[in-house]
């Protein structure tokens, strides 16, 4: 298998988290996008360490 560097496209993903409902990602989104990331490519989790 020949892989020709033309075709490949260089892709960045972003990553958004917080830990606690009243926690508000949006400005971590914002950031991502200002960067340069497609909305698109931003993961989101929202989740609590708590059990």
């Amino acid at each position: 298998m020949s892989t020709n560097n033309s075709n490949i496209r260089n892709r960045c993903f972003g990553y958004a988290r917080v830990s606690t409902d009243d926690q508000d990602m949006s400005l971590q989104i914002d950031a991502l996008i200002r960067f340069g990331i497609d909305s698109s490519d931003i993961l989101t989790d929202k989740n609590s360490g708590a059990k």
